[in-house]
């Protein structure tokens, strides 16, 4: 690393480093792909969680692009490290901005795809799209007949246009031409206060840890605050993660009251880098609402700082978890600008105050329950929402019959928007 590295912004799950290659580390640069795959190789070998694990000889002209470079060389483990434009990448995760329709997708079964969310301000919210509403097809094709859904709403670029024919809840049909644009997402979809016998509860849906998110929250929780919230159930359903700073204010604000100054998480690093470890603590909240315990509703979508959430509460309250098991990404990755791109290995993996971690498979569910997809969110009627109220009243849970989600339905989901940056973003 060039001495003229410096320490720039924190975001996903740790921090981003400023990264330029200094040439004359390449004795015969040749061409840009070449050099900036060098680059990739060497900032690998010192940071990467799994640094020992790489093979000692890489041909970094085998592969075709440095994504593909950074996919070829990673540990079976590690399905996240990749590469992504510099622009599209802080526009998210700093400002909140995304090129896109503004929605997100659920296939209920192998060719039933609803939409699962809608930003508000977004053309699909505007197009007056929203939770439960049905693709029938997608550019005059049949659902079936598609085998890469992220394939056929086209490149990430202002401008591109798809044609979607929708079933509404009431049954019509509509055809609509929705346009890419750069929008401005909400990362809280919903809230609303509801009643489990003498039990007032705070529903809230939060699917972005974005750095604008950390306002939403605040009012949201300052209006669970005013209405006498004592029970909160967390909806992450979707949440594919992103900034620690984010999960650090949310649980803050959620762990009961005299936390201040323990630790949340913890980073460790790989043996090269062991002298970068620390314990991440509760800051003082601005708002806490000192709960006992807390219902958080996930699926095989919840990831990376949703997961940190549930595990590093655990220590400190009683977490339930409704839906199905996480994603299962206990690690997390520093960020490194590059030409226009940032270069994303995973670097470090976290544990909760009693060193628990490597949840590779997920955090397992206590209550298995399917995601209504085509109730919206806040009815008391929704599958996981229902048995949340439901345990907060009766201190158990129901005797709904459960089962797991099917497992290729499952996979089917987290294939649905690819891997990199757009697996974190979880949306179109």
């Amino acid at each position: 690393m060039c001495n003229n590295s410096s320490l720039s912004t924190i975001v996903l799950l740790s921090l981003f480093l400023v990264f330029s290659a200094c040439r004359q580390r390449f004795v015969e640069p040749t061409d840009f792909d070449t050099q900036f795959k060098n680059v990739v190789v060497e900032l690998m070998r010192e940071w990467y969680l799994w640094n020992t694990e790489m093979p000692a000889d890489i041909d970094v002209s085998r592969y075709a692009t440095p994504n593909d470079l950074i996919r070829g060389i990673r540990n079976p483990q590690d399905r996240w490290s990749y590469i992504e434009d510099e622009i599209s990448y802080f526009q998210f995760f700093e400002a909140g901005q995304l090129v896109g329709y503004g929605m997100g997708l659920r296939f209920v079964s192998a060719n039933e795809l609803f939409i699962s969310y809608v930003f508000r301000e977004s053309p699909a919210g505007k197009a007056g799209l929203e939770r439960g509403d049905q693709i029938l097809s997608i550019n005059g094709k049949d659902l079936a007949s598609i085998s890469n859904i992220a394939a056929e709403f086209g490149e990430n670029r202002v401008g591109v246009l798809t044609a979607l024919r929708i079933r509404k809840a009431n049954g019509s049909t509509q055809e609509l031409n929705l346009v890419k644009e750069n929008l401005q997402i909400n990362a809280v979809l919903h809230r609303s206060v509801h009643q489990a016998g003498t039990r007032k509860v705070g529903y809230l849906v939060f699917n972005n840890f974005v750095e604008t998110a950390q306002e939403e929250l605040k009012q949201t929780l300052s209006y669970f605050q005013q209405e006498g919230v004592n029970e909160v159930v967390l909806d992450m359903r979707y949440n594919g993660g992103g900034r620690i700073s984010v999960a650090e204010f949310l649980a803050s604000a959620l762990v009961p009251a005299g936390n201040t100054g323990n630790t949340f998480i913890n980073y460790q690093h790989n043996a090269q880098k062991s002298a970068e470890n620390q314990a991440i603590k509760f800051k003082a909240p601005e708002v806490n609402l000192n709960l006992s315990r807390l219902v958080v509703i996930a699926t095989g979508s919840t990831a990376s700082a949703s997961e940190l959430i549930i595990s590093g509460l655990k220590p400190y309250m009683q977490v339930i978890q409704i839906g199905d098991n996480s994603y299962g990404k206990p690690v997390g990755s520093y960020a490194w600008r590059y030409q226009g791109q940032v270069i994303v290995p995973v670097s470090l993996e976290m544990t909760n105050a009693k060193g628990e971690g490597r949840y590779f498979d997920g955090l397992p569910a206590d209550a298995l329950r399917p995601d209504d997809v085509r109730r919206n969110f806040g009815d008391p009627e929704e599958s996981c929402l229902k048995e949340a109220l439901y345990y907060l009243q009766h201190g158990g849970f129901s005797t709904t019959p459960s089962a797991r989600l099917d497992l290729s339905l499952r996979q089917q989901n987290q294939d649905l928007y690819g891997q990199g940056f757009r697996a974190e973003v979880q949306a179109f």
